[in-house]
């Protein structure tokens, strides 16, 4: 990427975390940090399996919440089923139901472990992966996702569309 639009991009950002820090309709919520607590507890519960690497927690217009974690397979390589896919499929069964109750906040931890399965830290928020992002974008365009603006704690909820400049990936300490 070119130094111009490095600064462009860190432009951009820096006036977004300016916007979500500022405007209420992206601080957060009691409701929306028990959503966040849920998926921290969550992600903590299977962590002991060693079987999951994320785990969400999802806050409905409702008031309902959805948890949902990830499943992978690891003898096949093959099989994987996003944490946020409970809480999506909820969303499309109330919608197609003719009752909608569309995802508002949605909390995703990461575990925190290296690829050999050991603790490498603290639980950390991640974002939705590319497929999940473009779902929920059909299923729920004005759902908000946790994310902590600049890795020291500063919680927000952002719009879909800016999860591109906060992504924080899914990652493994010696990958």
């Amino acid at each position: 990427m070119s130094a111009h639009l490095t600064e462009e991009w860190t432009r951009i950002k820096d006036e977004l975390t300016v916007k979500f820090l500022r405007e209420a309709r992206f601080q957060l919520t009691d409701a929306d940090r028990e959503a966040v607590q849920q998926a921290r507890q969550m992600i903590a519960e299977v962590y002991e399996y060693k079987a999951c690497h994320t785990a969400c927690c999802a806050l409905f217009a409702s008031g309902r919440y959805k948890c949902g974690t990830h499943i992978y397979c690891r003898r096949m390589h093959e099989f994987s089923v996003c944490a946020e896919h409970r809480p999506m499929e909820r969303a499309n069964w109330k919608m197609r139901k003719g009752d909608p109750d569309p995802i508002v906040t949605l909390a995703t931890f990461h575990g925190a472990h290296d690829v050999n399965g050991a603790r490498s830290g603290d639980p950390y928020l991640v974002s939705p992966c590319e497929k999940c992002l473009r779902l929920l974008n059909q299923l729920c365009p004005d759902c908000l996702i946790v994310t902590d603006l600049d890795g020291c704690g500063r919680l927000a909820k952002i719009p879909l569309e800016a999860v591109e400049f906060f992504r924080h990936p899914r990652k493994h300490n010696g990958e």
